[in-house]
Formats: C-alpha cells, sequence, structure tokens
C-alpha cells in the first residue's frame, strides 16, 4: 500500500467529499417527494441542487449533474500518479462507456430514440457525436473509434449484432472489453491494493455477469457454449460455471442460488422477499454500495478509498436521477422505492 506522505492529501479530499454523500436516511427522505418542486425542496444545499437551478428539459438536468461527477472524478485524478491513477482514469472510463451506449442507441433507433443525451464534452476519448448517430452502418460505425479502445470489442461483436440486429450483443461486448481490461490493471498492483479492490470490482463483475443472465434467459437465445464465450471469467464469489447453472435453474430457485453463492443467507437483507430478477441485480448493488462503504473506513491510505468513494458517488448519482424520473413520472412509493439501491 502507498505510504501515509504520499497520498495523504488525495484521502484528506476524498474524505472531505464523502461527508457530502447522502445517507440512506436522506435517500429514503426523497421517496417522499410527490413532484418535482417537492423534489427540489429536499435537494436544497446539496450536491444536486444545480439540477433545480432553472427550467430545461430532463435530459439536461441528468446531464449537468452526470457533468459534475465527471469534474469531481477529474479533480481527484490530477492528485495521483503512476498505476494508482491509471486506475482511477480506467474507473472514470465508465462514463465515456455510458456516453458510448447512449450513442449506440440513437444510431440503432433513428428518429425514435427522444430523450436519449450524452455528456457533451469529450471525457476519456473523443467520440464524433455529430457522425456516429447518422453512420451508414455498423462498419462505418465502428470506424470512427478507431482511436479507441472500443473498436476492438465492436469489431467481435458485430457478427452477433447482424445476424440477430439487436444492441444487446455490443453492449455486452462493450461491458465486457471494459471490466476485463480493468481488472488486468488492477492485477499490476500489489498484492494488498489488489485484494483490497477486487473486493469492489469482482462483486461489479458479479454484478454484469447475472444481469448477462437475466436478460439471456429473458429476451434472448442461449446454450452453454453461447455462455462460456460471452460470461467474464474474473469472478468475485460467483464463478463462471456458477453462472453457467444459474442460466438453467427455474426462476423461483434463483435468488436462493445466489445467495447461497454469496454466501449470504436468505434471511439479510431482509428487504428482499422474493426471486424476481430485478431483485437479484438489487441484492448485488446493495451488497456492492456496502462493501464501498466498508472500504472507506477499512484500507487506510490504499488506492481503494478513492475507488469505494467513486462507487459511491455513482451510484447515489444514478439513485437520485432514477428518483428524479419517478417524481416527473408520477410513480407512487412503491414504484419508487423499488429503483433505489441504499
Amino acid at each position: 500500500m502507498a505510504g501515509p506522505a504520499r497520498y495523504s492529501f488525495i484521502f484528506s479530499k476524498v474524505k472531505a467529499k464523502e461527508s457530502r454523500l447522502l445517507s440512506c436516511e436522506q435517500l429514503k427522505s426523497l421517496l417522499k417527494a410527490g413532484n418535482i418542486s417537492e423534489l427540489a425542496l429536499q435537494l436544497a444545499g446539496t450536491y444536486y441542487e444545480e439540477m433545480f437551478a432553472s427550467e430545461m428539459e430532463p435530459e439536461e438536468r441528468e446531464r449537468i449533474i452526470w457533468e459534475k461527477d465527471i469534474t469531481l472524478h477529474k479533480e481527484l485524478i490530477k492528485h495521483l500518479k503512476g498505476r494508482e491513477k491509471k486506475i482511477v482514469e480506467m474507473f472514470l472510463e465508465r462514463y465515456d462507456l455510458d456516453k458510448l451506449k447512449a450513442i449506440l442507441r440513437v444510431w440503432f433507433n433513428k428518429d425514435k430514440a427522444g430523450g436519449v443525451s450524452w455528456v457533451s464534452s469529450d471525457i476519456c476519448f473523443h467520440f464524433d457525436t455529430e457522425k456516429l448517430p447518422r453512420a451508414a452502418n455498423i462498419n462505418d460505425f465502428i470506424l470512427l473509434l478507431k482511436d479507441t479502445p472500443y473498436m476492438k470489442a465492436l469489431v467481435e461483436a458485430k457478427s452477433d449484432f447482424q445476424q440477430f440486429n439487436n444492441l444487446f450483443y455490443l453492449e455486452w461486448a462493450l461491458e465486457k472489453d471494459y471490466l476485463k481490461r480493468t481488472v488486468s490493471l488492477i492485477k499490476t498492483l500489489p498484492l494488498s491494493e489488489r485484494a483490497a479492490l477486487m473486493k469492489i470490482w469482482g462483486l461489479e463483475i458479479d454484478i454484469a455477469n447475472v444481469s448477462f443472465i437475466l436478460r439471456t434467459r429473458k429476451y434472448y437465445r442461449g446454450s452453454k457454449e453461447f455462455l462460456q464465450h460471452h460470461l467474464i471469467s474474473e469472478t468475485g464469489r460467483i464463478k463462471k460455471e456458477d453462472m453457467q447453472e444459474a442460466f438453467l435453474k427455474d426462476s423461483s430457485d434463483l435468488l436462493e442460488y445466489f445467495l447461497s453463492k454469496l454466501q449470504i443467507r436468505s434471511g439479510e437483507p431482509s428487504l428482499l422477499a422474493s426471486s424476481a430478477g430485478g431483485e437479484i441485480e438489487y441484492l448485488l448493488f446493495y451488497i456492492l454500495m456496502q462493501r464501498a462503504r466498508a472500504a472507506l473506513g477499512g484500507y487506510p491510505f490504499s488506492i481503494a478509498v478513492v475507488v469505494a468513494f467513486l462507487v459511491l458517488k455513482y451510484l447515489e448519482t444514478k439513485n437520485v436521477i432514477s428518483i428524479f424520473y419517478s417524481c416527473l413520472y408520477g410513480l407512487d412509493r412503491t414504484q419508487k422505492e423499488r429503483l433505489v439501491i441504499c
């Protein structure tokens, strides 16, 4: 682990910013908001008050907060060097991945993609946001990404996309490539740093694999060979062979199966009462938040502290944006609770 003198400044900055994260109680309180005005009132004086500074389209409010998160992320990177800096830069790339997926959806759906937006400025790599949505075909789209790490992943998924005409294969290829590249970078760190980070990142991979399994079961073709090719091997607690077994199980058995693989008793957390696919993913995100919170307090002078904070910030922003849209569309309290991870 890095010495105290080297990282004392960055950790003091992270701790100061950590104090501004919303507590679980604050997030649950936001669920009481019946409309946007009430939500704006509750978020006055917080990190998110800029969302309501003036009248604007919903997508613009969302973009303001994501851009603020990216700025915060880049500010922390300025105080890092070497491998640790590269690790945090890789976590920043998550926002590029989200941006590229949004552009892909606009390109694929053409005029039917209203309400989709993305961060306007470059994050890690340059995307030609004028040409990409208007690309004539997938080959032209891919060529416009030749100076980015995303080109290779899309080339490998192109045949599946062309055969089934479904973005699922392109989006999963991008996600899988990003997660694997991050693991490769984490493996360059000293063992103690690596172990601390993989407690968080291993679960990120578990979440991605479970999401892939659930969507493949529900919407897409799948076989043992298909899963063998597409699943990510570098998992946390849930191994690749366990994921393949989960694919064959009845829906009613899935929650208990994943709980056993995660070595969690079915009573904890008690808020999960059925085996709906969304609740399995909720459970994993819940555990991810718990691990990130533990890392913030349990790994002094480790890069895991910085990463844990950034993971919590990313999840918090997703929570607030989910609550914002639930208010916008008039969802009731029960519906809102299913959207928020806390």
